[in-house]
């Protein structure tokens, strides 16, 4: 895949585009743009790995810090595992998290009689997961030891693929690291439902998030990576529960383009003023910062 083809359908067949400002993006600005053949929203042209890398540690680096919010949402995201994984019988499963942040999942797993590996880039998250019992096995999903193929009872990749430039390539290890019939548990934001508390441009649109998936685009990829999705909410956050399959395209989905590029200009328009504020606001840090700069 290069820079400039849909993550979802492979088509390099652009329609609207949508520009947000940040100082993390290359020169401030980058632009989403949605695929006219299948209606997936990406980052076009598509950073380099590297640059999304460094977009990770400046973002969410500096999020895990001791405070009463952070156990409030870290106590959140437990309470939501447990629903929605309860009902699995996972003692003596082996359960592998990806980008598994500091590790708040243990707990749960834990509980549930599971052994509990993790892949974290991060290296201060990676130590605390060391601290709780967890065993980590790579640092990157695409550098994971052959010996774990077939290995793992069940995959959990939360908030994790709308991270990544070829979402295709990581659903394919996984679907290798699984043993037969594995599940996989994957949460992303859902691009038909955008969060505007924030704004659109200023808060949805953001530079560590180079995919923005709606539900049938997130199955489609998920079946054309060789799993069937059997259970799936399509609400602000897009929750499914995928079986690794062989055999399971059904080679006909629908185009959402005209969907999501009503969904995105209605969040557009309704977002304009706290956007334009905010990005205001952006533009004079860039600007004292560039005159810190240069009178040093």
């Amino acid at each position: 895949m290069t820079e400039n083809n849909c993550s979802v359908c492979n088509s390099q067949e652009w329609g609207k585009s949508y520009s947000y400002f940040s100082p993390l993006n290359e020169k401030y600005k980058a632009k989403v743009s949605l695929c006219k053949v299948c209606g997936h929203g990406q980052i076009v042209p598509m950073i380099n790995a590297q640059r999304i890398s460094y977009n990770n540690e400046m973002f969410l680096g500096g999020k895990y810090i001791s405070s009463n919010e952070r156990e409030k949402a870290k106590n959140k995201k437990l309470n939501v595992l447990k629903e929605r994984l309860s009902d699995l019988n996972l003692t003596n499963k082996k359960v592998l998290d990806i980008g598994a942040g500091e590790g708040w999942s243990i707990p749960f797993f834990n509980s549930s009689g599971a052994k509990y590996f993790a892949i974290e880039p991060i290296d201060s998250l990676a130590m605390k997961i060391k601290k709780t019992s967890g065993i980590i096995i790579s640092s990157d999903i695409f550098e994971v030891n052959k010996k774990y193929e077939s290995t793992f009872d069940l995959v959990v990749f939360r908030h994790i693929i709308e991270h990544l430039p070829e979402p295709a390539k990581a659903l394919e290890v996984i679907n290798r690291l699984l043993v037969d019939d594995g599940l996989l548990y994957i949460a992303a934001p859902n691009a038909s439902f955008p969060d505007l508390k924030k704004g659109f441009s200023t808060s949805f649109l953001r530079p560590v998030h180079v995919q923005y998936f709606n539900s049938p685009n997130l199955v489609r990829l998920l079946e054309l990576s060789g799993f069937v999705v059997t259970t799936l909410d399509d609400g602000k956050e897009i929750y499914i529960l995928a079986q690794k399959k062989k055999n399971n395209t059904s080679g006909k989905y629908q185009n959402t383009y005209d969907k999501q590029k009503k969904i995105f200009d209605d969040a557009f328009l309704y977002s304009l003023k706290k956007d334009i504020y905010c990005n205001f606001k952006q533009m004079i840090k860039i600007c004292l910062l560039k005159i810190r700069f240069l009178k040093k």
